[in-house]
């Protein structure tokens, strides 16, 4: 199953010059302001692109 983009995530992907297929191969996808918020865990978010990055920790400030 190809992951969700709005219509301007995608266009924005385009006009980057990505086609579909490497967007959708690169697992980009949008998510919504209760999944960001949960993942950068903030309060006051919005919708945003999720660039996966394998192999990769995330840890809140930028520290291991």
């Amino acid at each position: 199953m190809r992951p969700t983009l709005l219509a301007h995530h995608l266009a924005d992907l385009r006009a980057s010059g990505l086609t579909d297929e490497t967007t959708w191969a690169a697992g980009l996808a949008t998510l919504s302001a209760s999944d960001v918020a949960r993942v950068l865990g903030l309060d006051d978010v919005c919708a945003g692109l999720a660039i996966p990055y394998p192999n990769s920790t995330f840890v809140r400030g930028g520290r291991p």
